[in-house]
């Protein structure tokens, strides 16, 4: 039987899987085409593709290779660094309308 810690990480690798399954939904149907131009759109990339190799590794019951350790972590940074970025940078741009920047394309 699982621990409780890697059930847990079964579990929030699966939300971060869906989750970003549904932001490329929701971009690929504004857009005609993938665009590689914006960080925030590489690093959601990133962290699905992460995101599915470790839950592959997790579901397997393999143990995690370093690599695929050091990967998700900078999966991680990435995320955090967009965060970070329309929290403290974008959101005062636009006077913290957080309903229009979380809805507009």
């Amino acid at each position: 039987m699982s621990s409780k810690k890697e059930k847990s990480a079964i579990i929030l690798n699966l939300l971060l899987v869906i989750f970003e399954i549904i932001g490329l939904i929701v971009y690929m149907s504004n857009n005609k085409y993938f665009q590689f131009e914006y960080y925030t759109q590489d690093s959601n990339l990133f962290a699905l593709i992460i995101g599915i190799i470790y839950l592959v590794f997790l579901l397997s019951k393999k143990e995690i290779p370093k690599w695929l350790g050091m990967l998700k972590y900078m999966s991680v940074l990435s995320l955090t660094t967009t965060f970070l970025v329309v929290v403290f940078i974008l959101s005062p741009m636009y006077n913290f309308n957080y309903v229009w920047m979380m809805t507009s394309s």
